[in-house]
C-alpha cells in the first residue's frame, strides 16, 4: 500500500473516532442535564451527584481519549515519515512507492513485524478507550434514567404510558414519520386516550379523546395555552410572530380578541352572508365553465372568502396571485412542521450551526420559504393601507381596525392577525370543500337524499340561501359529516405545557408537547357508530351523536383579562372577557362550508368518472391533511343557460 494512501487512512480513521467522542460525550451532557432540569428540585441531591458523576468521567474518558489519540497520531505519522524519507533518498518516484515497500519488508521482515505489532497495539488500544468510553456513557446515562424513575414512581407520579424507550434517544425510532394519527389511535387501544413519549428530552403527549381534550386543554387552559417552540418555522420562515405561534401572552390576548369580535359571533358573522353567497355563485360558475378544475376552483374560492373579509379584496376569477402564495406559503408551513421532517424542530441548538456546514441546506430553504411568507403578510395588508390613504379602501377586518388610533405595535399584531385568517382558513376551507365532492361522487345516496331536501324546501327557482339554513337540515347534516369523515387537521395544532402538572394520577411535565388526535376523535367507535361509514343521519334524530364541530375546531378555553390603550378594544373587552383558544374562525369557516354545499347541490350532479378505478379517500400527511387529486363528472342539473340565470 502506498504511503500517501496509508496516511489518508489514518487520518480518516482518527476524524471519526474524534467525532464518535464529541458526540458520545455530548449525548451524555445532554442527557444529564435534561434530567437534572426535569428532576432537580424534587431530589436536587440524589441527581446533583449522579449528573456530577456522569459529566466527571466523561470529561476524564475524553482527556484519555484525546491522549491516546495523540500518541497514536505521533506514533503512526513517524512511521510514515521514515518510510516516506527512504523513499526519496532512493529516489523512487511515488507510483513505485508500494514496490519499494514490499521490497524493504521482504529484506527486512523483522522490521516490518514490529512495526505492524506495534501500530495494531495502538490501534486496538484506541479501539479499546473509544468502547470504553461508550458503554461508561450508556451506562450513566442508563443510571440516571433507572433512578429518577425510581424516584418518581416512589411519589407515585409517572409519565402517562406509552412505547418503551432507550437510553438517550428515548422513542426517536418510535416516532411516526407519517400519519401518525392512526399509529397514536392503535397506541390508545393499548395504552389508553392518554399517552407519552419522548426523545432527546422532549416529551410528547397524545390526548385520544374527547373527555381528556376537555379536561386538560380547556379546564387547564392556563396551562396548556402556549404553543411549542419550532424553529424551522418560527425562526427561518420568520413565523414567529403569527398568531399560531404566539405563547399565551398579552400579544395573543390581544389579537385573538380583535379576531373575536369580527368573527367569534353568530351576529358578527352574519355581516358578511351577502359576500358569502355572492363568492358562493361565482364558484358555481367557475365550475360551469370549466369542471375540470375543480381542486384549483376550491383554492381559489376560499380565498377568495377570506381576502374579502380580511382586506375587502376582489379576488381574480383564477389565478389569483394572493391566493396562489397564501397556498404556496401554507404548503411550506404544512412541510416545516411535519414531525421528523427537520431535525431542528426537535434540536433548536442546530441552529447554531453554520450555514457552510455540510448538511445545513434546511436553513437555505426555510429562507426562501420567508420570502413566500412576508408576500402573503405585507401586500395585501399594504394594499389596505393605500386604499385608505386614497379614500377607496371597502369594509374590511383590517380597514376596520387601521381606522382607530393604534399603536405601531397593535398595527403590527393587525398585520400578523390579519394575515392568519388568509393562510390558515383559507387552506382548511378548500380542503373541506374538495372533500365535499369526493365523498358526494362516492356516496350517490347521501348526495340524492340532500338534492330532494333543497327542492322540497324552496322548489326550483331559486338557489338556497344562509335563510334556508335552519329548514335544510339534512344538507347541515351532511356538512357535519364531511367534517367528520375527513378530518382537516388531523393532529390538531399542539400545545404546550406552560408548567408542570399532574393530571389523574399522572406527570406532564412543563415544556411538554400536547398533540389532540382530532383524527381518532372523529373517528371513535365509542362516540360514532360505524366510524368510517359516510352517514349523514347519524346527526339527526332524537339521539344525535356528537356533533364534529366540538372538536375538529381546536381546544382550549379558557380566562383572559387585558388592557390595552386603544378605548376600542377595551369597549370590547369589557363585553367579550372570555376567549378560546381554539380556532378563530371556526363560526366563519362554517358559514363557508354551509353555502357552498348547499348550492352546489341545487346546482350539479356529481358522479364518478367514467373509466376511472373507483373513488376512495386518499389524504396525505401532514399537519394540513391535504387530498389527493381525484376525477369525478360534475354536470348542471339543468341546462347552462336556465343555471347561469338562476345564478344571477
Amino acid at each position: 500500500m502506498a504511503v500517501p494512501v496509508s496516511i489518508h487512512t489514518t487520518l480518516g480513521f482518527l476524524s471519526h473516532a474524534l467525532l464518535l467522542c464529541s458526540i458520545l460525550y455530548g449525548a451524555g451532557g445532554m442527557q444529564g442535564w435534561f434530567y437534572y432540569r426535569r428532576y432537580g428540585k424534587r431530589d436536587p441531591w440524589a441527581i446533583r451527584a449522579l449528573v456530577a458523576a456522569v459529566l466527571i468521567c466523561d470529561t476524564c474518558q475524553i482527556g484519555f481519549l484525546y491522549a491516546a489519540v495523540y500518541d497514536y497520531t505521533v506514533t503512526t505519522f513517524t512511521l510514515f515519515r521514515q518510510i516516506g524519507s527512504l523513499r526519496v533518498r532512493l529516489g523512487i518516484p511515488t507510483s513505485l512507492c508500494s514496490i519499494v515497500t514490499l521490497v524493504l519488508l521482504e529484506s527486512a521482515p523483522r522490521t516490518f513485524i514490529y512495526i505492524f505489532i506495534y501500530v495494531s497495539s495502538k490501534t486496538l488500544a484506541l479501539l479499546l478507550r473509544l468502547f470504553k468510553m461508550l458503554v461508561v456513557t450508556l451506562l450513566a446515562a442508563s443510571a440516571i434514567v433507572l433512578v429518577t424513575r425510581f424516584l418518581s414512581k416512589r411519589r407515585g407520579i409517572r409519565l402517562p404510558p406509552g412505547p418503551s424507550g432507550w437510553p438517550l434517544i428515548g422513542n426517536l425510532w418510535d416516532i411516526p414519520a407519517s400519519y401518525e394519527w392512526e399509529v397514536y389511535a392503535k397506541w390508545g387501544e393499548k395504552w389508553g386516550d392518554l399517552l407519552s413519549l419522548s426523545f432527546f428530552g422532549t416529551t410528547i403527549v397524545v390526548i385520544n379523546s374527547y373527555k381528556r381534550c376537555q379536561e386538560i386543554l380547556d379546564q387547564k387552559g392556563n396551562i396548556y395555552s402556549d404553543r411549542p417552540y419550532m424553529p424551522m418555522a418560527a425562526e427561518l420562515i420568520e413565523m414567529k410572530d403569527a398568531m399560531g405561534f404566539l405563547p399565551f401572552n398579552k400579544r395573543l390576548k390581544f389579537v385573538r380578541r380583535l379576531f373575536h369580535q369580527e368573527l367569534g359571533s353568530n351576529s358578527a358573522v352574519k355581516e358578511f352572508f351577502p359576500q358569502e353567497e355572492h363568492l358562493a355563485k361565482k364558484f358555481l360558475k367557475r365550475i360551469l365553465r370549466n369542471p375540470e378544475e375543480l381542486r384549483g376552483h376550491c383554492f381559489q374560492h376560499a380565498g377568495a372568502i377570506i381576502l374579502r373579509v380580511a382586506y375587502g379584496y376582489e379576488a381574480e376569477e383564477s389565478n389569483d396571485p394572493f391566493v396562489n402564495m397564501a397556498n404556496t406559503a401554507m404548503d411550506n408551513f404544512n412541510r416545516a412542521v411535519a414531525p421528523g421532517a427537520f431535525l431542528v424542530n426537535q434540536m433548536p441548538i442546530l441552529l447554531k450551526v453554520p450555514d457552510w456546514f455540510p448538511g445545513t441546506g434546511w436553513k437555505n430553504l426555510g429562507r426562501s420559504w420567508a420570502k413566500d411568507y412576508w408576500f402573503m403578510m405585507d401586500e395585501p395588508f399594504n394594499l389596505v393601507k393605500k386604499q385608505l390613504a386614497e379614500g377607496t379602501a371597502k369594509d374590511s377586518f383590517a380597514a376596520k381596525w387601521l381606522k382607530q388610533n393604534l399603536s405601531p405595535q397593535e398595527e403590527l399584531d393587525l398585520k400578523f392577525t390579519s394575515g392568519s385568517m388568509f393562510g390558515a382558513g383559507a387552506d382548511t376551507t378548500a380542503v373541506t370543500i374538495y372533500a365535499f365532492f369526493l365523498v358526494m361522487a362516492m356516496f350517490p345516496d347521501a348526495q340524492k337524499r340532500a338534492q330532494e331536501e333543497i327542492i322540497s324546501v324552496i322548489g326550483r327557482e331559486r338557489l338556497p340561501g344562509f335563510k334556508d339554513r335552519d329548514r335544510l337540515r339534512y344538507v347541515e347534516a351532511v356538512c357535519k359529516e364531511v367534517m367528520r369523515y375527513h378530518s382537516v387537521v388531523p393532529n390538531g395544532l399542539p400545545h404546550c405545557a406552560a408548567s408542570d402538572d399532574i393530571h389523574d394520577g399522572m406527570f406532564i411535565p412543563k415544556g411538554a408537547i400536547i398533540f389532540p388526535n382530532i383524527w381518532h376523535m372523529t373517528h371513535d367507535p365509542n362516540v360514532y357508530k360505524n366510524p368510517m361509514e359516510f352517514n349523514p343521519d347519524r346527526f339527526l334524530g332524537e339521539k344525535p351523536e356528537q356533533d364534529p364541530n366540538d372538536i375538529v375546531f381546536g381546544f382550549g378555553r379558557r380566562f383572559v383579562p387585558y388592557h390595552t390603550t386603544t378605548s376600542a378594544v377595551n369597549e370590547f373587552l369589557d363585553v367579550y372577557p372570555l376567549l378560546p383558544r381554539l380556532c378563530p374562525g371556526r363560526l366563519l369557516g362554517n358559514a363557508s362550508i354551509f353555502i357552498t354545499v348547499a348550492m352546489s347541490l341545487a346546482a350539479f350532479d356529481i358522479v364518478p368518472q367514467d373509466g376511472e378505478p373507483p373513488l376512495s379517500l386518499k389524504y396525505k400527511t401532514g399537519i394540513v391533511s391535504h387530498l389527493y387529486p381525484f376525477k369525478c363528472k360534475i354536470s348542471p342539473r339543468i341546462d347552462p343557460e336556465s343555471l347561469y340565470t338562476l345564478i344571477n
